[in-house]
């Protein structure tokens, strides 16, 4: 199962994915199905299928922790 979700700014995608990846956290870009620029730096495939309930906690706090941090350094 997978969710995707839609940032509502853009970021440094390749920083970002780096920094999931050191975090254990498998996220993917979706830019590679977008026509539009802009819209595949903030698109985002997360899957969770695999994953326990406390796994899945873990992993959403994790990357609220990322997303918070690209925020502040806009």
């Amino acid at each position: 199962m997978h969710i995707v979700l839609n940032l509502p700014f853009q970021i440094d995608m390749k920083k970002f994915l780096e920094e999931c990846e050191k975090n254990s956290l498998k996220i993917y870009s979706l830019k590679e199905y977008f026509l539009d620029e802009k819209q595949s730096n903030s698109s985002l495939l997360l899957g969770y299928a695999s994953l326990d309930n406390e796994q899945i906690k873990n992993g959403i706090y994790l990357l609220i922790k990322l997303i918070e941090k690209y925020m502040n350094s806009k």
